[in-house]
């Protein structure tokens, strides 16, 4: 069985934030959740909204059950 995980990063200012906004079964609904995470971080950017909003958001898919080294990006000054 295949998992689903989505990771965005925020940068906000100095340094970067990685964050984990779901894990998914069903491939759909994480491409689904993408889009949502996608769409908020658009308008945060724009100033909409106060924080800053996801730049770079992606699904990472793995097997279940299954050791995993995954790079999920990060920053170091």
């Amino acid at each position: 069985m295949k998992l689903y995980a989505i990771i965005g990063t925020i940068s906000p200012g100095c340094g970067e934030l990685i964050h984990l906004y779901g894990i998914y079964a069903d491939r759909k609904a994480a491409e689904k959740r993408q889009a949502k995470v996608e769409a908020a971080g658009r308008r945060a950017n724009e100033g909409e909204l106060e924080e800053v909003g996801p730049g770079y958001v992606k699904i990472v898919e793995v097997d279940e059950g299954k050791s995993v080294d995954v790079y999920l990006g990060g920053y170091v000054e």
